[in-house]
């Protein structure tokens, strides 16, 4: 199935972390995981500020760092998923 996973930035969220965040969350999985970020929604007002270190950081990104990046989702979604089932 899929998702369309729209993520929406916001003038008063922290624009650091959002570009890092939708970096690695639409790049991490190369696009073959329905939660990966799939679409952007950016307010106008930062625009233009989100999108020049967007592309900075996507243009920064190397398959080493993906990898990495990979590995440490993999192991927390996996401790969360354990985590629920014990708990439930």
């Amino acid at each position: 199935m899929g998702g369309n996973a729209g993520v929406i930035i916001e003038p008063d969220a922290d624009i650091d972390r959002a570009v890092e965040r939708c970096a690695m969350g639409g790049y991490v999985y190369a696009g073959q995981v329905c939660i990966s970020v799939q679409r952007i929604y950016i307010q106008e007002s930062i625009y233009d500020e989100f999108t020049a270190r967007f592309v900075e950081k996507v243009k920064a990104l190397k398959p080493e760092t993906l990898s990495i990046q990979r590995l440490i989702l993999d192991r927390l979604l996996v401790h969360r998923t354990l985590r629920a089932c014990m708990s439930g």
